[in-house]
């Protein structure tokens, strides 16, 4: 019995934690990005409350990776990075709340070439599970 108490447990959590995807209208979390240059660009991942930031940190890198692959390079730099709590305000009929969700932001320039500055995406992208 216990066995079964705790599997609905685990279930009824996983349920909860954010998944690597892009964010949509009606999901909050997720990931999304922005072109600043043809090889530059500004990625964000936001969590939810069950979201630790180091999660969105790991998120917006493996889109980061996803990105220069696809784009046929191999290396990204980090140009600039910020984590920061995003607010999140909702009206219901019992009032008006205010939550804070862990947020990830990093610009990246991709480049074909190794720097010393640089991230090998394929290692990014195997790396981060999600």
């Amino acid at each position: 019995m216990k066995k079964i108490l705790f599997c609905i447990l685990i279930l009824s959590l996983s349920g909860c934690a954010t998944s690597y995807r892009q964010s949509g209208t009606f999901m909050l979390d997720g990931y999304q990005e922005k072109t600043i240059a043809p090889d530059t660009f500004t990625v964000s991942f936001k969590g939810n409350l069950y979201t630790n930031i180091e999660k969105t940190y790991a998120y917006a890198m493996k889109r980061a990776a996803e990105i220069t692959l696809a784009h046929g390079d191999s290396y990204f730099e980090v140009l600039n990075h910020r984590n920061y709590f995003a607010p999140l305000h909702t009206d219901t009929s019992a009032g008006s709340f205010t939550t804070d969700l862990p947020t990830s932001e990093v610009t990246i320039k991709i480049m074909k070439q190794k720097t010393a500055k640089s991230y090998n995406a394929q290692k990014v992208f195997s790396s981060v599970t999600g």
